[in-house]
């Protein structure tokens, strides 16, 4: 039985997955906060909500695990593996390559992995965060843990949904209260049950088909306004660091911000006038995780988005060239792995 990989692309979920990554991209630098709120408002929430939307409720485990181990855990194991080759280097190109050295990274860098967390933990404390990529540890324990709770299947499914979303909200509740007095836990423990609780909603804006109901002009509109009028006011849900402005209201208007941009990526998609530009996104939102990976490698031991930003003063050509590196790099890594497998596929015929 298949798991909820779909063999044919969805083009606009590609396309809100790419606004969304280089939303993330644009969060990171030194915005104004207006921009900040609204990027937070919904761009990571978003993610979480796509990946509930993707999931099919009649998984098998046996197939369900590895295929997302291979999604999701190798890819995260191999950009730290990557990470510490290269704080290997910047410690060879600042004079100061030692043996001892080389090992004292590696334990440090096997703890960051192990820890897949987003920030220092209190109880934590030699767990360095392991940058963006805790995202990816964030959204596979979500995947793993909602997939095991969909063990408990009711008949009533609208029954089931609240259910669900009442567990999860005192689960929720919980990870905010113990990272509050606590610090917070590896593997982001502490945030995922808010994290399932977008995930389920996700499933349900699939279910019910919401975003073909919501496609209503008035219905569209009135989300778009309860979200540009009220995410100033609650305050975004931030998973990285724990932030629960609002809570519970934020998730509401969380949700309306997602929906809005789920269902306008839906319509571009089959707008002739957006082609070129739905091509693009949808090409940054097909290899997001590749983009993800390199955007934390050079984020965390690079850092030269600061030193550009200062050198031209403008946070939006900074952010133009700063995400055309990002993606020329991922353009190479795709044409390079293109060559790189033909290479070895000959040598195995050989």
């Amino acid at each position: 039985m298949r798991d909820n990989i779909r063999p044919i692309r969805l083009q606009w979920i590609d396309m809100a997955k790419g606004l969304g990554i280089l939303l993330m991209i644009l969060g990171h630098m030194h915005v104004g906060q207006p921009i900040r709120d609204f990027i937070y408002s919904f761009h990571m929430i978003m993610f979480v909500m796509i990946s509930g939307y993707l999931y099919k409720e009649n998984v098998e485990l046996k197939q369900y695990v590895p295929r997302k181990i291979k999604a999701l855990l190798i890819p995260y194991l191999m950009t730290n593996v990557i990470s510490y080759f290269v704080r290997l280097f910047m410690l060879h190109r600042a004079g100061m390559f030692t043996v001892s050295g080389a090992l004292g990274i590696l334990r440090a860098q096997i703890m960051t992995t192990l820890g897949g967390s987003s920030f220092y933990a209190k109880h934590f404390i030699t767990i360095e965060t392991c940058g963006p990529i805790w995202f990816v540890t964030f959204l596979f324990c979500i995947v793993i843990f909602y997939a095991l709770l969909n063990r408990l299947r009711m008949k009533n499914k609208v029954v089931q949904d609240i259910v669900y979303l009442v567990v999860l909200l005192s689960l929720a509740w919980g990870g905010k209260m113990y990272a509050l007095y606590n610090g917070f836990l590896p593997w982001n423990l502490d945030v995922v049950p808010i994290g399932m609780i977008f995930y389920h909603i996700g499933v349900m804006v699939r279910r019910y088909q919401v975003l073909e109901r919501i496609r209503r002009y008035y219905i569209w509109a009135a989300l778009l306004l309860i979200w540009l009028a009220f995410y100033e006011r609650t305050g975004s849900i931030i998973f990285a660091t724990r932030e629960y402005l609002g809570f519970p209201y934020s998730i509401l208007i969380s949700v309306c911000g997602s929906l809005v941009v789920m269902l306008a990526m839906k319509e571009l998609e089959h707008a002739k006038f957006a082609k070129y530009p739905s091509c693009f996104f949808a090409w940054v939102g097909s290899n997001s995780m590749i983009i993800l990976a390199i955007h934390t490698i050079e984020f965390v031991h690079i850092e030269w988005i600061e030193h550009l930003q200062e050198r031209i003063g403008n946070v939006w050509l900074s952010f133009v060239i700063y995400a055309i590196v990002v993606l020329l790099c991922t353009f190479a890594y795709i044409i390079g792995k293109k060559y790189v497998l033909k290479f070895f596929k000959k040598v195995i015929k050989r």
